[in-house]
């Protein structure tokens, strides 16, 4: 595609980039140093060598468990037995986490390999109260990136929800940070983010639109 991407230069020459290859559309074994045209200063740059770096996963969950989420967190735990079983049986080297939302956060699983802990944290989601529509999806999203992620692993949140997110300056109270500032911050920290909600184009808080502004997927 056309995207471009700052690059991480903190070892020049060897530069990092974080790129999302879409199902259908491309293969990772199809991208070579043909792929990327590097510039430095405006002036294009020869790609050398290309090297895959994230050997291992890190999968955070970020979860509204308000009252209307009860048919989906019944979903969600089906799904995740399945997701990690998958994850397992390829040998990767994987760690899980949880982060629970309403119109506060919760931190239910901290990052463990064992994905029997995860499917427990999973199991133990009630789906009770929230009150006003927005919730703090933000915060949650926050938390989770505050959580150890290792600097050589693949990173990815999926964010699941049926509601749009409290902000910064919505008058509620309930949330510290803007838009801008979590898309600012998925983006520094390599996260492909991942949204499960409602088909609402909003960039104060929309999760679907925070997914296109980070290059993720919804």
């Amino acid at each position: 595609s056309d995207e471009r991407t700052e690059l991480e230069t903190g070892e020049y020459p060897h530069v990092t980039a974080h790129v999302n290859v879409e199902s259908g559309s491309s293969t990772i074994s199809s991208v070579n140093t043909d792929t990327f045209d590097i510039f430095e200063g405006g002036s294009e740059r020869e790609v050398i060598s290309l090297e895959f770096i994230d050997k291992a996963l890190d999968l955070a969950f970020v979860f509204d468990d308000t009252g209307s989420m009860g048919g989906e967190i019944d979903g969600a735990k089906a799904g995740v037995t399945d997701l990690t079983d998958s994850i397992d049986g390829r040998n990767i080297d994987a760690r899980y986490a949880l982060v629970s939302f309403k119109d506060d956060v919760e931190v239910d699983q901290r990052f463990t390999a064992r994905a029997s802990s995860l499917k427990s944290s999973v199991d133990q989601l009630r789906a009770s109260g929230g009150g006003d529509r927005p919730e703090a999806n933000f915060d949650a999203i926050e938390r989770a990136l505050d959580l150890d992620w290792r600097a050589d692993a693949q990173r990815v949140i999926v964010d699941i929800t049926d509601a749009p997110s409290h902000y910064a300056g919505d008058g509620s109270g309930f949330s510290d940070y803007t838009f801008g500032e979590v898309a600012s911050d998925l983006q520094d920290a390599a996260v492909t983010f991942i949204s499960v909600g409602p088909d609402k184009e909003n960039r104060t808080d929309s999760l679907k639109s925070l997914a296109g502004e980070v290059g993720g997927l919804w």
